[in-house]
């Protein structure tokens, strides 16, 4: 009975592993540290710019100056995101994002898979 239980267990590990994003898993960059802009486009596009550390930032970035991350203006939750640098910006905490890789939404900047805000 306990190796049914345990098997169980690994089970649902495997298939969380496959479902749960990890910095260690992304192809991009990975900012940290405080938002301290945040841009809307038009078209509904977010991008917003971490003061603080860009680790593994892709050539593709070229930064111009900024630790920046974009949303498509399409991307399904891009308002979630929105919602979470603003909060972010504005209570003065601290934010990781990890990036895809690409920059082929706003030349320049890379593209963000998720991001995680923390106390």
């Amino acid at each position: 009975m306990k190796s049914a239980k345990s098997g169980a267990l690994l089970c649902a590990l495997v298939v969380l592993g496959g479902v749960i994003p990890t910095a260690a898993a992304a192809a991009g960059g990975i900012l940290g540290g405080r938002v301290n802009e945040v841009v809307v486009a038009p078209d509904g596009g977010v991008w917003f710019n971490v003061e603080g550390t860009y680790t593994g930032r892709p050539d593709c970035s070229l930064g111009n100056g900024y630790n920046r991350m974009v949303v498509e203006p399409d991307a399904r939750g891009n308002r979630n995101v929105l919602a979470t640098v603003l909060a972010a910006m504005h209570t003065g905490k601290g934010v990781t994002a990890v990036g895809t890789g690409a920059c082929n939404v706003e030349g320049g900047h890379e593209l963000l898979l998720y991001i995680h805000a923390y106390p």
